[in-house]
């Protein structure tokens, strides 16, 4: 299957990229994203890459860059651009969903790590995936940040990125009258539990957009039509998301001791949104 996989992975690089070198330069930056992605792929390291016996068999007698190599290049703005590029290819949703679900995943870190854009959430101190999907998995936007961020301040960033209209489904921690109007003005009703479901809304005025969720939500059962459960049910998709995403070799449980500081934790997911996406397909098409 790894095999079967890179293959499928490194066709698409070749498809995306150019072989053109910049000026003074040894590798081009397809080269330079192809052999990052074979580190990840495998949870290896840049300087794992210096010893010959795990490379594929056309790779074997080709120049390798050195880990300082791959660390320099890796900041350039046209790499960066690529491996946007091929995530958001692999990544990106072919037909919009009506329902989309939002939530985050925590990448926790050593307690003793010196990690300065690292925080600390509930239980762990580290970094946290947060995402919007749809049930076929496909990624409409995703972020990475300190784990001390609340999810609240992420969503605002994650919303305005939505297309067309639909439900974006969310749990109790989203509650929040701000993301309600947010999620209206780009054509989307949030639906969210409130912490005490059945209570009153008080005298002043509230978002007509919450309103319409607590409507969804707490119809009495004389009313209820089941729509809203319905909508809690398929909220279950991100669950399912993040166990595809975490449930196989190479896949994005913690980070690594050498992912560290938050631009190496962003390519590091990155690149692996992007090899679950190639798992994916291989998985529906065989």
């Amino acid at each position: 299957m790894d095999g079967k996989l890179w293959r499928r992975l490194y066709a698409i690089i070749l498809s995306l990229s150019e072989s053109k070198r910049g000026p003074r330069q040894q590798f081009s930056d397809r080269e330079i994203v192809a052999w990052f992605l074979w580190a990840v792929l495998n949870d290896r390291p840049m300087a794992w890459l210096q010893s010959g016996n795990h490379l594929p068999a056309v790779w074997k007698r080709r120049r390798r860059p050195s880990a300082a190599t791959l660390c320099r290049r890796l900041k350039t703005d046209s790499v960066l651009r690529l491996l946007t590029h091929i995530e958001r290819f692999l990544t990106r949703p072919p037909v919009r969903r009506l329902c989309k679900s939002i939530d985050g995943k925590p990448l926790p870190i050593g307690h003793c790590s010196q990690d300065c854009d690292a925080g600390y959430g509930r239980r762990t101190k580290g970094y946290r995936l947060h995402v919007i999907v749809d049930g076929n998995h496909a990624i409409y936007a995703w972020s990475v940040l300190a784990d001390n961020i609340n999810e609240v301040v992420v969503a605002r960033q994650l919303i305005p990125q939505l297309e067309c209209g639909g439900y974006l489904i969310g749990d109790g921690e989203y509650d929040a009258a701000v993301l309600h109007d947010l999620a209206a003005q780009n054509g989307h009703q949030f639906v969210a539990p409130r912490a005490k479901p059945g209570a009153g809304f008080g005298h002043r005025p509230q978002s007509t957009a919450r309103k319409r969720s607590c409507q969804l939500l707490e119809r009495d059962r004389w009313t209820d039509n089941g729509f809203g459960k319905s909508l809690m049910a398929a909220r279950r998709q991100i669950e399912r998301f993040f166990g595809n995403l975490t449930a196989y070799s190479g896949g994005l449980t913690h980070l690594p001791p050498w992912v560290r500081t938050l631009p190496r934790v962003n390519r590091w997911v990155q690149a692996k949104l992007a090899i679950n996406a190639v798992r994916i397909q291989l998985n529906t098409t065989t």
